[in-house]
């Protein structure tokens, strides 16, 4: 797609549409994709919800890159460059992602707008307790009045960034697993296999991640297996980090064999062709927020290379989110055994919490979700450099520990409220519309 040819300097409202049910998105990018994809997701979910979004982005070559046709064809989105003051006209609600800084000039145009804008700091996604005691406070930046919009787990936070196509997508992918990991529970623990080594010879995986060390250990592994492995692995950073830890130079469209491994090099690809990945692979190696949203609801396995900060304090954030992952796993058991009246979700979550899954959650005893939850642990926080790789690492073993409790956080997932369903209410509370 050529970008000069799709984007107007200047994105004007729509001639015809309702002036009341217009968002602007304002996008600064500092994690390579990951910004501009959380951000696309959102903008693309508005849309659906009969909402018109303008999406500025600092960087649009990193949006072009991720963006479908069906978004630069969407009559209710427009894409396009930071917003020039001199002829930005403020929509009713703006959203500044991750704390973006409008400049002076952009901020007095929406303090002199005849009528008020709502404007809402979207947060990055935490799973930590503290951010539903800050979720929809307010601030005065500028002399402007901010919302603070935090993305999460619970009905105190802001819900997670999906949108209902693919999450009726992962519904369908979540129904042919139970299937696989029915079977695979019916047999004898000493035999027991991964759910997908059940029917298939080769196992698949994407890679998708930053500078990562803790990667070669992992693909020892492989390496040494008894089943072959096919990694996709994208060009950028990950393929840097391969090529780096591997001693070689791959480059797009490339395929290399290592052991039992084989890799092919795969370009950058837009976020529908990421999210169909995703759902066809059988373990996903994930980094940042956007790619982690997307994986989680999948129902497969994966592995998530948080995006580092200083102090560690990236870990603390990782360690909140497997806490409540454990903590979902454990209420999905409560779910399925539970009669009326269902018991509360964990923190108080009881919207609509006490619908399963059509095929019922996966029955596991207590000790067989701490001590699954034990093992992905150990294994995240080793790939993210916490603690030392486990030596006697094998992931067919580790699939088949831990395949229930990644399917049913996904089943879970995906009844739960999404971020845009979270915001539209939340606007229409405020009574910005």
């Amino acid at each position: 797609m050529n970008i000069n040819s799709s984007i107007k300097t200047t994105i004007a409202p729509q001639v015809g549409e309702c002036p009341q049910r217009r968002i602007d998105i304002f996008c600064k990018v500092i994690d390579n994709y990951g910004d501009a994809g959380v951000c696309l997701h959102l903008a693309r979910s508005l849309t659906t919800l009969q909402y018109q979004v303008r999406l500025f982005c600092d960087h649009m070559e990193v949006l072009s890159a991720i963006a479908t046709p069906a978004d630069w064809g969407n009559e209710h989105l427009q894409l396009g460059p930071w917003a020039e003051a001199a002829t930005y006209q403020p929509a009713p609600v703006v959203i500044c992602a991750f704390g973006c800084a409008l400049d002076k000039a952009l901020t007095e145009v929406i303090q002199q707008n005849a009528a008020p804008v709502c404007i809402i700091n979207l947060e990055y996604l935490s799973a930590e307790n503290w951010v539903e005691g800050c979720h929809t406070l307010t601030s005065p930046v500028d002399s402007t009045t901010r919302y603070f919009f935090f993305p999460g787990f619970t009905a105190k936070t802001g819900g997670l960034n999906v949108d209902p196509r693919f999450k009726a997508q992962c519904q369908e992918t979540l129904s042919h697993l139970r299937a696989a990991l029915a079977l695979q529970q019916s047999q004898e623990p000493t035999t027991q296999q991964a759910p997908q080594t059940i029917t298939a010879s080769v196992r698949t995986m994407t890679l998708f991640g930053y500078h990562n060390p803790a990667l070669l250990p992992l693909l020892k592994s492989l390496q040494r297996d008894s089943m072959p492995t096919q990694i996709t692995v994208f060009t950028g950073l990950a393929l840097d980090n391969l090529n780096e830890l591997l001693h070689l130079q791959l480059k797009e469209g490339n395929t290399h064999h290592e052991g039992q491994v084989t890799f092919t090099v795969s370009n950058m690809v837009d976020q529908d062709r990421y999210d169909q990945l995703l759902l066809q692979h059988d373990f996903n190696l994930v980094r940042g927020e956007d790619s982690i949203v997307r994986a989680m609801h999948t129902g497969h396995p994966f592995l998530w290379q948080i995006y580092p900060q200083e102090e560690s304090a990236h870990i603390i954030k990782l360690q909140s989110f497997l806490t409540r992952m454990r903590e979902i796993n454990l209420h999905c058991q409560e779910l399925l055994a539970a009669t009326e009246p269902a018991p509360e979700a964990p923190n108080g979550d009881s919207d609509s919490k006490s619908k399963q899954p059509p095929q019922g959650y996966i029955p596991l005893t207590q000790d067989e979700v701490k001590a699954g939850m034990a093992e992905i642990e150990a294994v995240m926080l080793a790939y993210n450099e916490a603690q030392e790789w486990p030596q006697d690492f094998n992931c067919a073993a580790f699939v088949a520990r831990t395949a229930p409790l990644y399917w049913n956080l996904a089943a879970y997932l995906c009844l739960q409220p999404t971020l845009a369903e979270r915001l539209d209410e939340f606007i229409r509370q405020q009574g910005a519309l």
